[in-house]
């Protein structure tokens, strides 16, 4: 993971999200990679990149890494 750079700072900004199956229910069994897709093209739109993501059965662990003008409700906002 390398530092970004903008004008006159240098920032590395990490956040560990992780996203719950409403009543803990195995979804994420059978639509796992999918919601991780939906995941990637929502971030190629937006202002941050997943560095990693794992999906279990019933929730996501999502580093992301993103700028200093994005905040991580933000994020979940779009996410959602």
């Amino acid at each position: 993971m390398d530092d970004d750079t903008k004008n006159h700072a240098k920032f590395l900004i990490l956040y560990h999200l992780i996203f719950v199956c409403k009543y803990r229910k195995k979804l994420l069994i059978r639509y796992g990679d999918f919601v991780k897709f939906i995941f990637e093209e929502i971030s190629a739109k937006s202002d941050f990149v997943f560095e990693e993501m794992e999906v279990d059965q019933d929730h996501i662990h999502c580093l992301v890494k993103s700028e200093p003008s994005v905040s991580p409700l933000a994020i979940v906002r779009r996410l959602k």
